[in-house]
């Protein structure tokens, strides 16, 4: 029983520190609460009534939290025959396409920052300099994590 209770106990913490690290992250902590739970959940889904119950959250917070992350493409909602309820959980792949969501994310930076160049006349300004380094940076990351993308969809082709 005590080691039951240990697991429960370390459990809790895990979706308690996921949801702090989300927050940190520059996310909303419910958002990294309810990953953590699916992350670990056994069996791996769960309805909006037991993350509301298992997380002591209001369902109104888990309903608005749930879409947001099927939007992300993280979690997935999906439904029972037979059954009239909801199901989350971690999108197989989630990660992934969360990621290049991510990096398309990126690319849109770059375009928008890059059309902010001809809003700004000469080219020795401050303001000038610091729209091309931005450029430079967001060209410089979208390069790298798509060849990073790259690389992993090889290594998970020789996986299997």
């Amino acid at each position: 029983m005590p080691q039951d209770a240990d697991i429960e106990t370390r459990r809790a913490q895990f979706v308690e520190d996921f949801g702090v690290l989300f927050e940190q992250s520059g996310g909303v902590r419910m958002l990294g609460r309810v990953i953590g739970l699916l992350m670990i959940a056994e069996p791996p889904e769960r309805t909006a009534e037991q993350l509301a119950s298992e997380l002591q959250a209001s369902r109104g917070s888990i309903s608005q939290t749930t879409r947001q992350l099927v939007q992300m493409g993280l979690v997935q909602r999906f439904t029972k025959p037979g059954e009239r309820r909801d199901y989350f959980r971690i999108k197989p792949n989630g990660w992934t396409a969360m990621t290049r969501a991510e990096i398309r994310l990126i690319a849109n930076y770059r375009e928008l920052i890059g059309r902010g160049l001809t809003l700004v006349p000469g080219g020795e300004g401050e303001t000038r300099r610091n729209i091309e380094h931005a450029v430079r940076f967001f060209d410089y990351v979208d390069r790298e994590y798509r060849r990073f993308m790259d690389e992993w969809d090889q290594l998970e082709k020789e996986r299997q």
